[in-house]
């Protein structure tokens, strides 16, 4: 049982720091620039986010560096490399996510593309540096002698 709560606490750091650092991201880094010219667009077609997808997209993403990375890595003590794949997988979600948005919306700025696939890759590696020291805490492993 102990194990459980464990392993659940580990994913839920993933999952909080994704989040968390999304949320400051969009409020104080590109909060008034979408606020100028993404919102209004679609509110002119009617259009409201369906947040179901949005929770898909944490859930994938946080699975991914949890389990499909860091947890692999906790086991063979590669930390840099699990930070590495981490921010390999922010960065192509980010990728993916921004090229979906220059495809619907013609306001969609090519600087923010990059300025955002850039911190794609940044949060990939604080959210896998936070899964890590969270494994390592909770004693899921125990990292190599230095």
């Amino acid at each position: 049982m102990n194990n459980a709560i464990n392993v659940a606490l580990f994913y839920l750091t993933a999952l909080g720091a994704i989040v968390l650092l999304d949320v400051l991201w969009l409020k104080y880094s590109v909060g008034e620039w979408l606020e100028m010219t993404y919102w209004p667009y679609w509110r002119n077609l009617n259009w409201a986010p369906k947040w179901a997808y949005a929770v898909l997209f944490y859930l994938i993403y946080s699975i991914w560096i949890a389990f499909g990375i860091i947890w692999y890595r906790l086991q063979d003590r590669r930390r840099f490399k699990a930070l590495l794949y981490s921010a390999f997988v922010g960065f192509v979600l980010h990728t993916l996510y921004q090229l979906i948005y220059v495809s619907l919306n013609p306001f969609w700025r090519w600087d923010f593309v990059g300025y955002d696939i850039l911190w794609g890759a940044a949060e990939g590696w604080l959210v896998g540096s936070a899964a890590w020291k969270t494994g390592v805490w909770l004693g899921l492993f125990t990292p190599a002698a230095r």
